[in-house]
């Protein structure tokens, strides 16, 4: 691959929409399959490592991309540590979720400034939307 080729999207909602394309693209028998109970809503969830040892680190602020009962797929601009445990909380008015425990089970590198990050919830959560977020 040339240099300077591949994903270049720096802007967090170009990348979203990138990653989007990119899923519409497979066969629709997988396609399918993986969104057996998923919604796409669109939130802002603020990240806090939830271990007594690191609480005292800095939140991270990223946007929902998929979200079930067990877990939820956020893009950030940093990257989380896979096995660590993390407290995240939704902006309520889009999506209304109590604050919840999870588990960092995958982190991907979309780019330098982009990483999208699974969370796997230590409980399962009850989905309320609100707004204008829209379920797929």
């Amino acid at each position: 691959m040339p240099e300077g080729a591949g994903l270049r999207a720096s802007d967090p909602e170009q990348t979203i929409t990138l990653v989007e394309e990119l899923e519409l693209n497979r066969p629709e028998e997988i396609r399918n399959a993986s969104e057996d109970g998923k919604s796409r809503i669109k939130a802002s969830a603020t990240i806090r490592p939830a271990n007594v040892s690191e609480r005292s680190r800095e939140a991270l602020d990223g946007t929902t991309g998929e979200i079930q009962r067990r877990g939820v797929s956020v893009l950030l601009r940093d990257p989380l540590l896979v096995g660590d445990l993390y407290r995240i909380s939704f902006d309520r008015d889009a999506l209304d979720v109590a604050p919840v425990l999870s588990i960092c089970d995958r982190c991907t590198m979309l780019n330098e400034t982009a990483f999208e990050v699974h969370l796997r919830f230590l409980h399962e959560i009850a989905l309320h939307e609100r707004s204008d977020s829209s379920p797929t």
